[in-house]
């Protein structure tokens, strides 16, 4: 997980981004360990070139995130706080970034516009692709389970051939 958050943050430097602000399940995961539906609730991760690094989580979820063996800072809200509020409490109290990447694909309207209204000054930009990017090399790990996987698959498809019959 260290070496994710490493090349996250040199990637950050090597786009000219301040800081990066993650929403998406799918890399909430890759660079947490965090699995979570939240539904309708804010889940995030929040980066930064100096090294900053937390998550925003229901309060439900707190154990979650526990056992997924984060190591930075956690916020909690319940249903009745403001986790907007929260987040750019703690993003200006480490710092306002002079800019901050979100991804524009998974940002909904009124979540892009809760941001945008708090960090008032902090230019936004999609960092879509940087994350997508990040994501493509496989670490030995990864590769691992891509293999393991394929070795399911391809038992999967032999057994269902072995017994395969016409008119089935």
């Amino acid at each position: 997980m260290e070496g994710r958050l490493n090349q996250l943050v040199q990637s950050l430097k090597e786009n000219s981004v301040d800081s990066v602000f993650i929403t998406s399940k799918e890399n909430v995961f890759y660079f947490t360990n965090l699995y979570a539906e939240a539904h309708e609730r804010l889940i995030g991760a929040y980066f930064d070139q100096k090294g900053n690094q937390v998550l925003i989580v229901p309060a439900l979820e707190k154990e979650d995130v526990k056992n997924a063996g984060w190591k930075g800072d956690t916020i909690t809200y319940f249903d009745h706080e403001d986790p907007w509020e929260k987040l750019t409490s703690y993003i200006k109290d480490v710092g306002q970034p002079e800019s901050l990447a979100i991804e524009k694909e998974n940002l909904n309207v009124i979540r892009f516009e809760a941001i945008s209204k708090l960090l008032h000054g902090t230019t936004i930009v999609d960092g879509q692709l940087m994350l997508n990017q990040l994501r493509l090399i496989k670490d030995q790990k990864e590769m691992g389970t891509l293999k393991e996987a394929a070795q399911f698959a391809d038992f999967a498809i032999e057994t269902a051939l072995k017994h395969i019959q016409e008119g089935q």
